[in-house]
């Protein structure tokens, strides 16, 4: 039991156990005390010295006829041997145990055996081993039943049988505990956090893992495997950068030890599955050859067709043009070893990529072939394996041209995926989660395109990103509250540790990304009430059309690298295709570059040069993206442009082509619809000044006597993040002058900058009850930043989805004291009784165009939302 325990004690004492019994000559007692020495060494990742006292135990076994002790010792040393991947000698190690075990050893004997299979990637082989030697244990070896059901239960995951895994790691669990075992209760916990994120059920998984961390540091036990399966499952939620920080942690760990190259190989496979998923292909490839390599010298058939799998995926992806006959044989090889395994999540992978590939290869049979058995196959397993089977359906009825069966399968698909989406309590999974969906949209979008029916364009247009979430009654106090305010006295403390001390600079650097990251945690386990959720139909669009009463909305996708768009009416549809999305991102990028210049000019001649490639720029988006469509469809008096998250920073308002109308600029048709119905719950003003920022008192007393001065003014220590939550909660208009910080790596922790540190996302999701209006005077909180999947994140998002009816923000960088004359023109309509997006025109159209400031200014600030 010591040696179960803490297996560096229990290895001394075995150690001393065995020397005692060298000298007296007790052979039995030295065999049992080699194996236990082993086991422990073996645990704690010394497998040369396990192999030193294995190999003495099974040579003293062997000259005394100890037949148990010969058949432990070799059972032992041949998973030492397949750790090292040495698999020929672990399995001539089994075979010689088979031959000299009696029958308190068998079970023993063919628990290594099925570990031997696992480890060759043969888990239907596996199992049927497993399962003898629960047969064959005897009822007071507990630990042996331990362990049999545990791997047993990470067989069956593997094997996609989720609810009979979850039945075998619940018994080892309880095993586990009854033996008082926290070792081993910490690896089976790992195991059960695993179990969930495969089965489709990550909130769980998370929280296990959490668990399991805490369990495996107070025990001392190395924390490599948990690493490799927690970012598993951080791949599953697309927490793709968070994924690679823990597996590059744990590639390190096992690289360190030659011992466990077994782990090693395994963990450089999930590195490139992530890698893959991230876009790096020529990283994923190389990750997945070293993969390759080592397996191939494991003698691990089975694991070794999973890193050509994901090799394949690679450079198909990379190299499309160049994928031939040559690629699909060898793809017809591993999808036929990962199915004489058992392994139904590769069968599905390799098959759906088949099928792609003949379809681009005009090999209609063979892909009609190809998807037909991935759809057969994924029906029945857990949440995103089924989703690949339902994309494999899709493809089959774009490629047999069966435009209705196709409406209906990838409607079904976003169906069961905003289901899934909607068990999610935080904000952030659920759009991470949302790209799973990508290819349903789009190729929606390409057979409602190819019917030239407009509206059914209009429709795939919408449902690519506008699942809507109605949200329970949120946590006010939240129990992440204690981090967040933790939080701001870090970024205090930061603020004020001088360059001098870079010692306490970067402590304070790490200790806040040690809490960020444990907040991103909190939330993403809450397990508030389900969200309810909407998918657009045409029924719905047709209110919302209704609802447009006189005004135009541009909508706009991307379908294979082109936008296209649509002018919807009440009235009328009007489609256009409008060109390149790469050239469209590059003149939004030269924009940007050209208002920085601006906002902090340097000489007349570099003045006029940003200035004339700032309007160039502007015409230019506007004659690509919204002169085609409106056409003679005419520009009204305001407009709704619905973009993609990634098209959401250009400044729209400012378009020439949208010139002298009110803008406003909505993540979705159904989002502009649900904000636009919205109204405030009282008629109070209030209004912030941050800190540090030269000017933001005297706009805060500039905004106040707009609204004839009854505004709450908040200065000072007033504008605490705290006192600012009460006081803006059921206002109808908030004026934030701050300091803005939009952070492209965490979108969550984009933020306001207040007296006491930073007001996040996390905080603005937590408000007690929404606020109407927001302007909020500060930088760049109007971008989308760095998305890391299709859905905007971040401030907008948070304040949108968290019922606010709309919100004005800068999609640049705004000189500190530009803004004063420019918010007081807003605030002076809005008091007037402007909407938002008239109040927003009507600042703009009173800027001064030759000051570059104020021409920056003019473009910097939208407006978001309906209301």
């Amino acid at each position: 039991m010591e040696v179960a325990d803490d297996p560096k004690s229990g290895r001394r004492t075995a150690e001393r156990v065995a020397d005692a019994a060298r000298d007296s000559g007790e052979f039995r007692a030295l065999v049992i005390a080699l194996c236990a020495a082993g086991w422990a060494a073996r645990e704690i990742y010394d497998h040369i010295g396990a192999l030193r006292s294995l190999d003495e135990a099974v040579r003293v076994a062997r000259r005394q006829n100890l037949d148990d002790g010969l058949a432990e010792a070799l059972v032992t040393r041949a998973g030492v041997h397949m750790e090292f991947g040495r698999t020929s000698r672990a399995r001539r190690d089994i075979a010689a145990a088979r031959s000299a075990a009696t029958a308190r050893t068998r079970a023993e004997v063919e628990f290594a055996e099925a570990l031997l299979q696992s480890f060759s990637g043969n888990p239907t082989a596996a199992a049927d081993a497993y399962r003898r030697a629960l047969r064959h244990a005897q009822p007071d070896q507990r630990r042996v039943r331990l362990k049999v059901l545990h791997n047993l239960g990470l067989v069956e995951v593997r094997r996609g049988r989720h609810d009979e895994a979850r039945r075998l790691l619940d018994r080892a669990a309880e095993v586990a505990k009854a033996m008082e075992a926290s070792a081993s209760l910490a690896v089976v916990t790992n195991s059960q956090a695993l179990a969930a994120s495969e089965r489709g059920d990550p909130v769980t998984a998370l929280r296990r893992f959490a668990a399991a961390e805490d369990m495996m540091q107070a025990a001392g036990v190395p924390r490599g495997e948990m690493l490799t399966d927690k970012a598993s499952a951080l791949l599953a939620l697309r927490l793709l950068d968070e994924a690679a920080e823990s597996i590059h942690r744990a590639v390190a760990e096992f690289a360190a030890d030659d011992g466990r190259a077994l782990m090693l190989a395994e963990a450089l496979l999930l590195l490139a599955r992530i890698e893959l998923e991230r876009e790096r292909h020529d990283e994923a490839i190389a990750a997945a050859l070293r993969a390759e390599e080592l397996l191939r010298r494991q003698g691990r058939t089975g694991w070794r067709a999973h890193a050509a799998l994901v090799r394949l995926t690679s450079e198909t992806a990379r190299d499309s043009a160049d994928v031939g006959a040559l690629v699909e044989r060898q793809l017809d090889r591993v999808e036929r070893t990962l199915a004489s395994m058992g392994h139904l999540p590769g069968v599905v992978e390799a098959g759906l990529l088949g099928g792609r590939l003949a379809m681009e290869r005009q090999r209609l049979r063979r892909a009609q072939h190809k998807l037909r058995r991935v759809a057969e196959l994924a029906r029945d397993g857990p949440i995103l394996v089924r989703l690949q089977g339902r994309t494999a359906s899709a493809l089959l009825a774009d490629a047999e041209r069966d435009r209705r069966r196709l409406g209906q399968i990838c409607q079904q698909g976003l169906a069961e995926l905003a289901r899934y989406r909607a068990t999610f309590a935080s904000a952030e999974l659920r759009a991470r989660a949302a790209s799973h969906g990508r290819t349903f949209a789009e190729l929606g979008l390409r057979a409602a395109m190819r019917s030239g029916r407009v509206e059914s364009v209009w429709c795939w247009l919408e449902r690519g990103r506008a699942v809507s979430f109605v949200q329970a009654e949120q946590d006010v106090e939240g129990t992440i509250q204690p981090q967040l305010s933790e939080l701001r006295q870090l970024e205090r403390d930061l603020v004020t540790a001088t360059e001098q001390d870079p010692v306490r600079t970067n402590e304070l650097l790490r200790s806040i990304k040690k809490i960020e990251r444990s907040i991103r945690h909190a939330t993403w386990v809450d397990e508030r009430a389900d969200a309810h959720w909407t998918l657009p139909t045409v029924q719905s669009l047709r209110a919302v059309r209704a609802a447009l009463a006189d005004r135009v909305l541009l909508q706009y996708g991307v379908v294979e690298g082109q936008v296209v768009g649509v002018a919807v009416t009440s009235g009328r549809i009007r489609f256009g295709r409008l060109g390149s999305f790469d050239d469209v991102a590059a003149s939004g990028q030269q924009l940007a570059f050209a208002l920085r210049r601006l906002a902090q000019p340097r000489s007349s001649a570099s003045v006029a040069a940003a200035r004339a490639s700032a309007l160039a720029e502007l015409e230019r988006l506007g004659r690509d993206l919204v002169a085609p469509l409106l056409g003679d469809v005419g520009c009204t008096g305001e407009v709704i442009v619905a973009p993609p998250a990634q098209l959401v920073g250009i400044p729209w308002g400012a378009l020439p082509s949208l010139a002298g109308t009110h803008v406003r600029v909505s993540p979705s048709a159904t989002a502009w619809h649900v904000t636009s119905t919205r109204t405030a719950w009282s008629d109070r003003v209030v209004a912030v000044a941050g800190p540090d920022l030269a000017g933001a008192e005297d706009e805060v007393t500039r905004v106040a006597s707009c609204h004839g001065g009854d505004a709450l003014q908040l200065t000072g220590a007033a504008a605490s993040c705290g006192n600012v939550q009460r006081e803006v909660a059921g206002a109808a208009v908030v004026h934030v002058a701050c300091h803005g910080h939009l952070r492209t790596d965490s979108p969550t922790f984009s933020s306001l900058r207040l007296d006491d540190g930073p007001l996040t996302v996390h905080d603005l999701e937590r408000l007690a009850r929404p606020a109407h209006h927001w302007v909020l005077a500060a930088c760049d909180l109007g971008a989308p930043g760095r998305l890391a999947g299709s859905e905007l994140e971040g401030v907008l998002a948070a304040l949108l989805l968290g019922g606010a009816g709309g919100v004005v923000a800068a999609v640049v960088s705004v000189p500190d004291l530009a803004t004063l004359t420019y918010m007081a023109d807003l605030h002076d309509a809005l008091a007037a009784g402007a909407s938002l997006a008239g109040a927003v025109q009507r600042a703009r159209t009173n800027r001064d165009l030759s000051d570059p400031v104020e021409f920056v200014t003019s473009v910097a600030f939208s407006c978001y939302g309906g209301g």
